[in-house]
């Protein structure tokens, strides 16, 4: 006979309710209450009623919001596998999930996206954001509308919000820096190439792999600093247009996508040998690790970003949960060619 709820409170010597938050995480409760009741749930093998917490959480008719910046970056090929897979956990609860899909970092664009998943009565939002003042100015807005907000791949400054699913970007720049200086025991001339001024995440990178060569290794000098909104053709033009302005480059950080347009540019037109430390173990950046062009990516586990993203949303406004930060950090991964 399965044990009840009621069961447990009677032996426990609470209430039905006080077992009920614990045993749904529904709330705080008292840290040796909880304890107990825990250990007399599982000693008795309590088993939750899930038929009758679908039905629950289906009569919500609860809607998640979905805003990512996947159109023409191969990357978040994977964030979005790793949505569908969480999706597909969740389906026993019937959760309507609307994903809106953008290019680039037009803020513009992520606001109207924003609007339009607020015009049809989201109860959370999961988003990429762009990292300027209009886009945080609507987001404080959602907070009036009860609407909690999960942080995907990058974070944002000056806006509560439940939690950041991602690496930390600081310490992937501080990685390339010091994988630079291994590959550089003289000097070196290096072009960072980045996705967005407009992204917080690429904005760490690029302070990371600053303060490394910084304060360890002053052989190694930045020539310049320029964006290619994630895009192959820009980032071709743009990378063609800083090989020409300093003959001397002899190192390449890519802090973001574009790497492709990057990599032919600079394999058909640098005068000097390059080298090139990327992000990423999209099926591109793999094939030219193996060509002995890129020398080394830091990569994010885009996939769990994807997954524990959604999860988190769900475990928050389904059961209340406390968002655990340690539990949603990804680690940055080294990939050269012998692990790749």
């Amino acid at each position: 006979m399965a044990i009840t709820i009621k069961q447990i409170a009677e032996l426990s010597g609470v209430s039905r309710g006080t077992v009920d938050r614990v045993l749904n995480n529904r709330g705080k409760v008292n840290p040796s209450t909880e304890k107990k009741i825990r250990e007399l749930a599982e000693e008795l093998g309590y088993m939750p009623n899930k038929a009758a917490s679908a039905l629950a959480i289906h009569k919500k008719n609860l809607v998640f919001g979905i805003i990512i910046n996947s159109i023409g970056n191969i990357f978040f090929d994977e964030v979005l596998n790793g949505i569908k897979k969480a999706e597909k956990e969740f389906s026993v609860y019937e959760i309507k999930i609307i994903t809106i899909k953008l290019k680039g970092y037009n803020p513009m664009d992520q606001l109207a996206a924003i609007d339009e998943l607020i015009s049809k009565n989201i109860n959370g939002l999961i988003l990429t954001p762009i990292n300027t003042s209009d886009i945080r100015q609507k987001l404080l807005s959602l907070e009036e509308l009860n609407i909690p907000i999960i942080a995907l791949n990058s974070d944002i400054q000056d806006v509560p919000h439940v939690g950041y699913v991602g690496i930390d970007y600081f310490k992937s720049g501080e990685i390339a820096g010091g994988l630079m200086r291994l590959f550089h025991k003289t000097y070196c001339h290096v072009g960072i190439i980045t996705g967005s001024f407009n992204s917080l995440g690429h904005n760490l990178r690029i302070e990371g792999f600053k303060s490394t060569i910084k304060n360890q290794f002053s052989h190694i000098k930045i020539l310049d600093i320029i964006e290619n909104n994630d895009d192959d053709k820009e980032s071709f033009n743009n990378t063609l247009n800083l090989i020409n302005k300093f003959p001397e480059l002899n190192g390449i950080y890519l802090s973001a996508g574009g790497v492709e347009g990057a990599c032919t540019a600079i394999t058909q037109y640098a005068n000097n040998p390059v080298t090139i430390i990327c992000c990423d173990d999209i099926p591109i950046v793999k094939k030219l690790i193996k060509e002995k062009i890129i020398s080394a990516s830091i990569c994010q586990q885009p996939f769990q970003q994807g997954y524990l993203s959604l999860k988190a949303l769900f475990e928050y406004i389904v059961h209340n949960t406390y968002f655990d930060i340690n539990s949603y950090k990804l680690e940055n991964e080294i990939k050269i060619l012998q692990n790749i």
